[in-house]
């Protein structure tokens, strides 16, 4: 025997919530690191962090090429890059 499955008068469509829904196509940037696209959401971005090399200038130099003081879509972004996402 057949069963015979009608919608509910009540149910109703989910609609995806904000958290779902993709972001606007102006939100959107693509930055190069390291020949490597990184596609992002602008609104996600952190602002970068103050940081002062003062005392330690040597780190100015490796933070400079390869940096996790600034992590945009679970990448590290060097500083010279941190221009790019500001």
């Amino acid at each position: 025997m057949a069963t015979l499955l009608t919608a509910m008068p009540h149910a109703t469509v989910p609609t995806p919530s904000a958290k779902n829904e993709a972001p606007a196509q102006d939100l959107m940037r693509t930055v190069e690191i390291d020949s490597v696209p990184l596609t992002f959401d602008i609104t996600t971005v952190p602002d970068p962090p103050t940081v002062s090399f003062a005392d330690d200038v040597e780190s100015l130099f490796t933070e400079w090429y390869s940096s996790t003081k600034l992590v945009v879509m679970g990448r590290g972004i060097p500083i010279h890059h941190w221009i790019s996402f500001t």
